[in-house]
């Protein structure tokens, strides 16, 4: 059984770490959160998913950060892996 992180990221091809980085960082946030069918609430300046309220997203810093019971997932720390799992739906 193939495992589905490996071959999406796989498909990368050619392009280097840097300028896949650089390809994330220049998507707005809250296209990435429509293209993903992520219903999203409205919290002051802030966003956060009706699925988890606990992933909130900032979008005049065009960042995320998901506070879970025991670990604090952040956009930059998705820098490194370029992509996360959010139950089921991928940001890339």
């Amino acid at each position: 059984m193939v495992n589905e992180t490996t071959s999406k990221s796989a498909n990368y091809g050619s392009k280097s770490r840097k300028e896949r980085v650089d390809l994330a960082r220049s998507r707005d946030i809250l296209d990435v959160a429509e293209q993903l069918g992520m219903e999203l609430e409205r919290a002051g300046r802030d966003y956060r998913w009706k699925e988890h309220d606990s992933l909130v997203i900032t979008p005049n810093k065009n960042v995320w950060k998901w506070f879970s019971s025991c670990l604090l997932y952040t956009s930059d720390a998705a820098d490194d892996l370029l992509c996360v799992d959010l139950g089921g739906r991928r940001i890339i």
